[in-house]
């Protein structure tokens, strides 16, 4: 075989790597979307779909006075804000660069970030945890992304909400670790001071009410974290099923990755519960979430008849 040939072979390999991985973005994509459907569907009934964006976070919007929320529509501006400012400190940071910087050059560095942030892996765990936990945790449980302003504010990427009475079992953080942990021991130590404070609060939080729902501050949460390492992400954006618009049984990697961060959770609860400065109201809503997570262990073995 000439040089030319194989050359030429070794592009095609290249570009077919390509394509499947394109397809696999494609398909993941694709199954966060059907999962987000999915939730939308439990706010159908009470006619609120558009509480839910569609990127499957909480909408802010849909929480101004005129739309039967608490907040008027300057303070949910300046909360919408808040994603563009910190984003702008970021990339000042991550740039290094002088607060007195030309304006349309932070701009520009502010966009390239942005970008850099989105194809990122924590960006692409967010999306994995929440495919993977939709799929084990339906239809009893979704899976949530909070508000721009809880994530960024409070501290919470997602919320575990009981489908039927649209009670928040608990907030959580994702949290993408290559570095042997070290960030993960981090966020335990904080959260067993946060746990001796209030806890967590949702300022875009909601309840089920008979034939409404009820959009209101949440306060007193608890709020867990669930890591990934590198080796992780890769296996399962490789190797989870992929099928795109029907509920499918996590295969044995899902289930594996998926047991791992019960494992964390039962570890954290545990932080909790030893803490003998926890705050009280803390406490009652951490027994809300042990029922849940007792649940869902239970949910889990019945799927594969364990």
């Amino acid at each position: 075989m000439s040089f030319n040939n194989i050359e030429f072979n070794n592009k095609l390999q290249s570009n077919n790597k390509k394509e499947a991985f394109e397809k696999k973005c494609d398909n993941l994509d694709g199954m966060v979307e059907f999962y987000i459907n999915e939730i939308k569907k439990s706010f159908e009934k009470y006619k609120e779909e558009d509480i839910v964006n569609e990127d499957g976070s909480i909408n802010m919007n849909n929480y101004m006075r005129k739309k039967n929320g608490h907040y008027s529509k300057e303070e949910v501006k300046k909360d919408r804000r808040l994603k563009d400012e910190k984003m702008q400190d970021w990339a000042k940071y991550f740039y290094d660069i002088d607060d007195n910087a030309d304006e349309v050059y932070l701009q520009e560095k502010t966009k390239e970030y942005r970008d850099i942030k989105k194809a990122g892996n924590g960006e692409k765990l967010e999306k994995l945890l929440f495919v993977n936990l939709n799929k084990i945790l339906a239809p009893d449980y979704f899976v949530m992304h909070s508000s721009e302003y809880d994530d960024l504010s409070n501290g919470v990427d997602f919320v575990i909400v009981e489908a039927d009475t649209g009670i928040v079992a608990c907030g959580f953080d994702s949290v993408y670790d290559n570095k042997g942990g070290d960030r993960y021991k981090t966020k335990v130590k904080k959260l067993r001071k946060q746990s001796e404070h209030h806890g967590t609060n949702l300022k875009y939080g909601f309840i089920f009410e008979k034939e409404k729902i009820i959009k209101k501050e949440l306060t007193n949460l608890p709020n867990f974290f669930l890591n990934m390492n590198l080796e992780d992400i890769r296996k399962l954006e490789k190797d989870m099923n992929y099928l795109v618009g029907k509920k499918q049984k996590p295969n044995n990697l899902e289930l594996g990755i998926f047991d791992k961060l019960v494992i964390s959770l039962d570890e954290q609860l545990k932080t909790y519960s030893e803490n003998k400065n926890i705050n009280p109201k803390v406490k009652d809503n951490l027994k809300i979430f042990d029922f849940v997570l007792e649940k869902i262990k239970k949910n889990r073995d019945a799927m594969f008849d364990i």
